[in-house]
């Protein structure tokens, strides 16, 4: 029988160099948009922040509550710094106007209620602190006037 010079793989390896090509490209493949409702118009919504340092230095705060608006591209805004912050629907939110409802439990000037508000042609954070005092603390102008921006379904 005559051997060929060109070296032979097993099979374990070209199963191994299968699977491998397999999981770079799953790796690869850009990453998914947040689902919305149905709706291809704009997503808001409040996330924490927590950072990739999450050593707590005495004093400063450990999240960033951020403002994440989609619409074409992804805008990120820091809203507040916080020592803890508290997500969920029994704080409210959930309605077409009011999108979310944030709690920040942080120093005088970040502590409270955080509203996401949605309106025609803007997103706007209001802080809602003790005595319902509300304050827009930003706003982000959509390009089209006249859309709402939606909330990001999971």
């Amino acid at each position: 029988m005559k051997r060929s010079n060109s070296p032979s793989i097993s099979s374990p390896r070209r199963f191994l160099a299968g699977l491998a090509i397999v999981m770079l490209s799953a790796c690869s493949s850009t990453p998914q948009t947040p689902k919305t409702s149905g709706n291809t118009g704009p997503v808001a919504y409040l996330k924490a922040n927590n950072g990739a340092n999450n050593m707590r230095i005495p004093g400063r705060p450990r999240s960033v509550l951020e403002l994440h608006v989609i619409e074409g591209r992804h805008h990120v805004e820091p809203v507040a710094q916080c020592d803890q912050i508290y997500t969920g629907t029994a704080l409210g939110g959930g309605t077409a106007r009011e999108l979310q409802v944030v709690l920040c439990d942080g120093d005088w000037n970040n502590d409270g209620e955080y509203w996401l508000i949605s309106e025609a042609g803007v997103v706007s954070v209001r802080r809602v602190s003790a005595g319902d005092y509300q304050q827009t603390v930003l706003e982000y102008r959509l390009r089209d006037t006249k859309a709402r921006a939606v909330a990001k379904t999971d």
